[in-house]
């Protein structure tokens, strides 16, 4: 049926919405501090939390704490909208192999009962040993 791979379908990417909508909701809290922290300073001349000052100038700097927070919460975000659109797709072409399946090539094999069959063929080959046809050599 292909109702079943739709409900399938919705009940898991839905699923998966939700645990991204609950993540982000969990990660809110950190990501308005790491906002936070990137807003100048109220006091003049006072240093800011979020920045740091290097003792000396170095070739390489390393990245911003705010900026490494917010290149996580993108790779997830692009991990799990993979996996939603990767929901979809399958989705998609299980409803679709469902859909084109054509119901005449579900039908029932025919049952065939092998021991009257062969039942058959004994009496048919005494019935031949009783009339005296011998089809055999000798």
């Amino acid at each position: 049926m292909p109702y079943r791979s739709i409900l399938i379908t919705l009940v898991t990417t839905t699923l998966a919405l939700l645990a991204a909508g609950l993540w982000m909701r969990a990660i809110s809290p950190l990501l308005m501090e790491v906002n936070a922290s990137t807003q100048p300073s109220t006091e003049p001349g006072e240093l800011h939390p979020g920045m740091t000052v290097p003792a000396t100038a170095a070739a390489h700097q390393p990245e911003r704490p705010d900026r490494q927070f917010k290149a996580l919460i993108k790779a997830v975000m692009i991990a799990t909208m993979l996996v939603i659109t990767l929901l979809f797709v399958i989705g998609l072409f299980t409803t679709f192999r469902a859909w084109m399946r054509s119901p005449t090539r579900n039908k029932k094999t025919r049952y065939v009962d092998a021991w009257k069959i062969a039942g058959e063929r004994m009496e048919a080959d005494r019935a031949a040993d009783e009339s005296g046809d011998d089809t055999g050599p000798g």
